[in-house]
């Protein structure tokens, strides 16, 4: 069994090695978790670590030998070949190890230490028993859970990348990356209402605006599939470049429409048909609205300006239906919506009625 002491210096080298990768000292990181994973090969951090460095060092063949080795240390299931002998040791079958690994066979024996194992304990790195997880996690680096989630949703073990990301965050909440990737492995495993409060810590972190808008996005799909639309249509009102992805507006105006909200898609296809003018969808869209708003000469107007021979069939059936829904003495009702659109006119008619029921005996004797 491998003592505390001999993986308490394997955990001060990667301290050292993590600070050389973040100063951008590239080789002298390499040699560094090179060193980990020669004196202590059964540790799968300095693998990890390793394969990081070697990936930013566009050696991605020997960087994938690295991350596969880690993650089966991590996580004995998802080795390809593996099989445990009578001394509880396992043995794992890789096909190529890299040129800089020749003291190393392409196989090899692999000793854990007590409390390492796989499953909900797997990040302990001490062999004490009773240490707590939370004071055997102190030793490790977030990005490590971060990149042993990755390699698990490779692999497509959900669960267990749902834990790497949930410690990655623990350890650094003030992250956006992992509280996303939490989002989107609760949203793989159905969990929706657990990926959108992860979206929701994401954005609250986030600065970077194309971001949050790929991430708002996520969150209304998934409220969509919720069966909100509303709440569907109100992600993408946050936007903060929904011109830059056109079938969001038109989303939103779709969203409002099914949940009978017609003032906000009536805005939702408006802005649509600003910067894209022509559209038969978004037309159609508006149309719909401002006739179950009441507009009724407007929406007629749209409708007379569509061509019918240009509908197709799903088209053609909302043309249909828009048009029956518009009463048949409607060009004689005149379109009194403007009141309620200009404020000062709204004003003046309440200060009217306020003013007819103070003195309505005056007026009315």
């Amino acid at each position: 069994m491998i003592g505390a002491a001999y993986y308490s210096d394997s955990e001060k080298l990667l301290d050292e090695g993590v600070a050389e990768y973040k100063s951008g000292n590239l080789d002298t990181s390499f040699h560094i978790f090179e060193d980990i994973t020669l004196q202590n090969p059964s540790w799968p951090y300095g693998w990890l670590w390793k394969g990081t460095v070697l990936a930013d060092l566009k050696k991605q063949e020997e960087a994938d030998v690295a991350f596969k080795t880690g993650s089966c240390l991590l996580n004995p299931d998802s080795c390809e070949d593996y099989s445990k002998g009578d001394s509880g040791k396992i043995y794992r079958q890789y096909e190529t190890f890299p040129n800089d690994h020749a003291s190393l066979s392409s196989s090899f024996f692999v000793d854990y230490p007590q409390s390492f194992e796989t499953g909900n304990n797997y990040y302990i790195l001490s062999d004490d028993p009773n240490k707590s997880t939370s004071e055997s996690k102190q030793f490790v680096h977030p990005e490590l859970f971060d990149k042993e989630g990755d390699l698990f949703n490779s692999a497509g073990h959900i669960d267990e990348a749902i834990q790497s990301f949930q410690h990655a965050e623990e350890l650094d909440p003030d992250n956006s990356t992992y509280s996303r990737k939490l989002g989107d492995m609760y949203a793989k495993k159905g969990d929706l209402n657990s990926a959108l409060s992860a979206w929701n810590r994401s954005i609250e972190k986030e600065s970077e605006k194309e971001v949050i808008d790929d991430i708002l996005k996520k969150r209304s799909d998934t409220f969509s599939a919720l069966g909100k639309p509303y709440n569907a249509g109100k992600e993408l009102e946050k936007m903060n470049f929904p011109r830059n992805n056109p079938t969001t507006i038109m989303e939103k105006g779709d969203f409002f429409t099914q949940s009978g909200d017609y003032h906000l898609a009536e805005e939702a296809y408006l802005e649509y048909l600003d910067a894209f003018p022509g559209n038969t969808d978004a037309s159609l869209g508006l149309a719909n609205a401002q006739i179950n708003l009441g507009k009724y000469q407007k929406g007629k107007k749209i409708l007379d300006s569509i061509p019918e021979s240009s509908l197709n069939p799903k088209q053609m059936d909302l043309y249909t239906k828009t048009k029956m829904n518009i009463p048949e003495q409607s060009e004689k009702l005149p379109d009194l919506t403007f009141l309620f659109r200009n404020h000062v006119l709204y004003l003046f008619i309440i200060i009217g009625i306020v003013g007819i029921v103070f003195f309505r005996k005056k007026i009315f004797k």
